[in-house]
């Protein structure tokens, strides 16, 4: 794995992401369970011809369920009511303490368009859905994180918002997170369908025009999870290929280098009107 950092005023690309290590297993699974939990047992039919259960698109990803693991693991530490850890990084407490000073934290989270070629699927909306669901969930007792937010405008699925209380009932932070997404539908074949492209094409170029405007205005927290196209993304589009069309067209992305070129000068925009985000993360794997 290679990172390259920024510190602008906190940059992470992850350019080249190998798979998941056997120590993440435990964290897979148990994020596994908790984002995409498995449907409640239900009874064995009587005997006869098994029932054919709808088809229903399945994520297979074990780097993106980890690295979305370690995700909401940071959010429970920035929006969170719970003690610092003990074992927390100096630099980080360095890093999050403002943050924890204030009573409103807006955070945003970009899923890039997450093409699985050669097969069809697009997982992007479904990691979208999957985390969606999460936040929107009832808190069980002694869980008091990731869970209870609510839709600020019930018909917007995409902005949520939280109201952290403390125990005598006060508010003393607002959270909103905003979940941006470029793909048309899960299936690359029909995005990317003379009938359906321009929209596809409109849907994403939004998403990055959104992506890079919630930097420029400083949003607290901006995090990024997709194919970094091997150094030219974040990519909220179907991808370039090849002229043969079977390979991703690498040589374009690092020619042109649309996607980090957008963030950078976001982030200068940031600075120039004094409104730097606490942290920014752009993670993905090099396709």
């Amino acid at each position: 794995m290679k990172i390259k950092f920024f510190w602008v005023p906190l940059l992470l690309l992850t350019l080249h992401a190998g798979q998941a290590q056997a120590q993440d297993s435990t964290l897979l699974g148990s994020f596994l369970e908790r984002i995409f939990p498995r449907p409640a047992a239900r009874p064995r039919p009587a005997p006869g011809p098994r029932a054919t259960p709808s088809p229903r698109p399945v994520v297979h990803n074990d780097y993106f369920s980890v690295q979305l693991g370690k995700m909401l693991t940071s959010l429970e530490s920035i929006s969170g009511t719970t003690g610092q850890s003990p074992d927390a990084d100096p630099a980080c407490v360095t890093t999050f303490a403002p943050i924890n000073q204030k009573n409103y934290h807006r955070i945003v989270i970009g899923f890039g368009y997450s093409d699985t070629a050669p097969k069809p699927l697009v997982y992007d909306a479904l990691a979208r859905a999957a985390l969606q669901r999460q936040l929107v969930a009832r808190c069980n007792p002694g869980q008091e994180l990731l869970c209870g937010y609510q839709l600020i405008n019930p018909k917007d699925p995409n902005n949520l918002r939280k109201r952290l209380a403390n125990s005598d009932g006060r508010t003393f932070r607002t959270v909103d997170i905003r979940l941006i997404y470029g793909s048309l539908s899960y299936d690359h074949r029909k995005n990317i369908a003379p009938t359906n492209l321009v929209t596809q094409m409109s849907t994403c170029l939004s998403a990055e025009a959104a992506f890079n405007e919630e930097i420029a205005n400083g949003a607290d927290t901006v995090i990024y999870f997709g194919h970094a196209r091997n150094g030219g993304g974040p990519d909220f589009c179907p991808p370039v290929l090849t002229a043969d069309g079977q390979h991703v067209d690498y040589p374009h992305y690092q020619k042109e280098r649309r996607g980090i070129n957008g963030v950078t000068k976001a982030i200068r925009v940031a600075r120039l009107a004094k409104k730097r985000s606490s942290l920014i993360a752009i993670i993905g794997c090099h396709e």
